[in-house]
């Protein structure tokens, strides 16, 4: 059972709000995403790939509860076969999202914990990014090390108001 009585099995009008934490980067970078409990693993992943501003063209995988689902080439179970609500996800719990991972250069973790299960806005488009902090890296810049060392060597302002989340939102909120 979810916040307000919603039944997180009850996919067409459910509602998962993620936090996406993109690991080993500091400060941190997050977003706030609302995604439809109906969405596959597959259609999940485009949308932390659509907040950072990524192309999504690496290989990735999902860890929950232990199996692991992505990429074909890596022989993990298909991600387009199981939808986010098949997984029985509850309030507060996590799980993993690895993106470039056979980079040289360091892959791309994203730490994601379920903020609330909740019914579907009938008049707000999904995915919707309530909010977020700081604008992602560049997908190919060789990872979060590679990130931070060229960040802190630009002398970067991690408070700059300039800086967008790479956050979007739908006219019916």
């Amino acid at each position: 059972m979810g916040e307000a009585g919603t039944v997180a099995g009850d996919a067409p009008r459910t509602v998962y709000r993620l936090r996406v934490v993109l690991a080993e980067i500091s400060p941190m970078i997050w977003r706030q995403l609302e995604v439809p409990a109906a969405l596959s693993l597959a259609q999940l992943q485009e949308v932390p790939q659509a907040s950072f501003a990524w192309s999504g063209e690496h290989l990735h995988r999902f860890t929950v509860h232990g199996p692991e689902f992505g990429s074909g080439q890596l022989g993990l179970a298909d991600p387009s076969t199981v939808r986010l609500a098949d997984l029985g996800l509850r309030h507060r719990e996590r799980f993993t999202y690895a993106y470039d991972f056979f980079s040289p250069l360091g892959c791309w973790r994203h730490d994601l914990r379920v903020e609330a299960i909740t019914p579907l806005r009938p008049r707000r488009r999904y995915p919707w990014c309530g909010g977020g902090a700081r604008t992602a890296p560049p997908e190919d810049c060789g990872g979060p090390e590679a990130f931070l060392e060229t960040d802190q060597n630009r002398g970067r302002s991690h408070q700059s108001s300039s800086w967008s989340t790479g956050c979007w939102h739908s006219r019916g909120q």
